[in-house]
């Protein structure tokens, strides 16, 4: 037992103390320990825990001075600190309550007579405060605010007060308020401690809007409570939540579903906490982040790994940008997707049923990175050759969507130009020229198709700009892509210092002419409407015509036979 400080001595000699005796309960003998450090000043009316081998000393009073300090000792060392940590107004004659709690043990103190207004300790009033200091990595004050502040116990000092485990709550007998008191009061406090399990961890962090992803929550005691596990997911500002149900794997792990929140939460960041049995939810919580899911149709990839002449015999990449129903990039991970990279073999014996060698194509090991950003890369390394690469993602029901323009096809040669296999080399720059350059040829060939004049009976011309028409609404989700690659390309290599504001520029202005040509098409198409319909009666009136000219013919020769 260790005993600091104090109020004492012989007749007029009585004062406040400031030193520390170890009482030996084995040979029940007092010692006197010599400290170093920086002890607490001397006073009497604090109060006083041991854990883990400390002294903690908080409050108190002496005849010069009223404290609301916090001290601590190193029993073994005999070394003391001040952690110049306070709480609330200097505090006397309060009652202090060690709690254990999950993960940080809880200290409660209550009462006592405070000085608000620095008037000194005889004109101190009582106090009905209740503060909490957390003893975790971080030692921390709080002051929990009462629910219900109706039905509150008065202001008192020196009660008495304990903890009941069971039902989570303080209990407070009697004390001093200007007479002795013999009530009995409560307080609960399950929302501070907690139950005798918390959570530490999730794994993963972060998952689809449509759930049924499987996650490993961390923590300590989840078999100290037996009974059901309910998994809370709850939403900004807990508006909304969702609930899973776990079960508890050992006494540091339980895994569950995460529930679908498409319609509730969406995609937003929630906290995790959990319930077993009868018992309250974690005081302790986790981060899980929701993100609307990744849609093949939308996604793409890009990189020098799909180009023609790559240098063969060295490692190539590309990467996958994965993007959601809305059209935006993600900024996370954790899609799953099946990627297939093989080499066209032609075979030197064997031959087709048309003759020809056959042709077959061998697997290529390639690796696949998470960059956790929402882009994957995937490389590898072919030898001298055509490639195949084929990219599909794997959705929440566990189908396999193909990305955008999957498959794709590089070639590899031996003499490639130098830095071909980067992304900021020759290949790309090549693909975002070649590609802008084809996109407007489209655009303005296309145009000129659609309004080039026509004479009346002019089948042809009609014909031409019909095609012209359908071409576009055709091509439509395959120049949404080229522009998409090109974008992303820019997009990559401004972030490696290359300025790309002209590349983007250009970019701008042709999806620019691609929209207005999608836009002229729907005019041209309802202007040439009447005139395709003009031409296709007429033709229809002569094919009629030339049905009936047919049947009288044939009449005429069955009559004649």
């Amino acid at each position: 037992m260790v005993l600091f400080g104090g109020h004492g001595g012989a007749g007029y000699s009585r004062r406040a103390y400031n030193d520390t005796w170890l009482l030996n309960m084995d040979n029940n003998r007092w010692t006197c320990l010599i400290c170093q450090g920086n002890p607490p000043s001397a006073r009497s009316g604090h109060s006083a825990f041991t854990k883990d081998g400390c002294l903690f000393v908080f409050g108190g009073w002496n005849n010069d001075s009223q404290f609301n300090d916090l001290s601590i000792l190193e029993i073994e060392n005999k070394d003391w600190t001040d952690l110049d940590l306070n709480w609330s107004a200097p505090r006397w004659n309060h009652s202090m309550q060690l709690v254990e709690a999950i993960p940080s043990w809880r200290v409660f103190v209550f009462g006592g007579s405070v000085d608000q207004g620095g008037a000194g300790r005889t004109l101190g009033g009582f106090d009905d405060q209740t503060g909490c200091l957390c003893l975790g990595a971080k030692y921390d004050w709080s002051t929990p605010a009462l629910e219900d502040t109706a039905n509150t116990i008065g202001a008192r000092e020196h009660c008495a007060m304990c903890y009941d485990s069971e039902e989570s709550r303080l209990i407070v007998f009697g004390g001093w308020s200007n007479k002795w008191l013999d009530d009995v009061w409560q307080i609960n406090v399950s929302s501070i401690v907690g139950p005798p399990y918390a959570i530490i961890g999730i794994s993963p962090h972060l998952g689809p809007v449509t759930g049924w992803q499987r996650v490993k929550i961390s923590g300590i005691g989840f078999q100290s409570t037996t009974g059901n596990v309910l998994v809370r997911f709850v939403g900004p500002n807990g508006k909304f939540y969702a609930d899973s149900q776990g079960s508890v794997v050992d006494d540091d792990l339980i895994e569950c579903s995460t529930p679908e929140v498409v319609s509730s939460i969406g995609a937003k960041e929630c906290e995790v906490r959990l319930a077993i049995g009868s018992k309250d939810y974690t005081t302790t919580k986790a981060v899980y982040r929701y993100y609307l899911n990744t849609k093949a149709e939308k996604s793409l990839c890009f990189g020098p790994g799909l180009c023609d002449d790559q240098h063969a015999g060295q490692k190539t990449s590309f990467l996958i940008q994965s993007i959601n129903e809305l059209g935006e990039n993600r900024t996370s991970g954790a899609d799953e997707f099946d990627i297939r990279v093989s080499k066209k073999v032609v075979s030197d014996d064997e031959v087709d049923k048309f003759g020809h060698p056959k042709i077959f194509f061998e697997t290529i090991t390639h690796e696949l990175r998470d960059l956790n950003n929402g882009q994957y890369e995937v490389l590898y390394v072919s030898d001298e050759g055509e490639v195949k690469i084929e990219v599909s993602l794997i959705t929440e029901t566990g189908k396999a969507c193909k990305i955008r323009g999957s498959p794709f096809r590089g070639t590899f040669i031996h003499n490639a130009k130098t830095r071909s296999n980067e992304y900021c080399g020759p290949l790309m720059t090549s693909f975002v020229s070649n590609t802008m350059r084809s996109l407007d040829e489209f655009a303005k060939s296309t145009d000129a198709g659609i309004h080039q004049k026509i004479r009346d009976g002019d089948v042809r011309g009609i014909i031409k700009i019909k095609n012209h028409i359908k071409e576009v609404f055709e091509k439509e989700e395959e120049l949404q892509r080229k522009r998409d690659e090109v974008y992303s390309v820019l997009k990559h290599m401004e972030r490696e210092g290359i300025p790309s504001d002209k590349q983007f520029k250009i970019l701008t202005k042709i999806g620019g002419s691609l929209d207005l040509l999608r836009e002229n098409c729907k005019i041209v198409e309802k202007e040439v409407a009447p005139v395709i319909q003009l031409e296709s009666d007429i033709y229809r009136k002569t094919i009629q015509e030339f049905e009936e000219e047919v049947k009288n013919y044939l009449v005429g020769l069955k009559k004649e036979g």
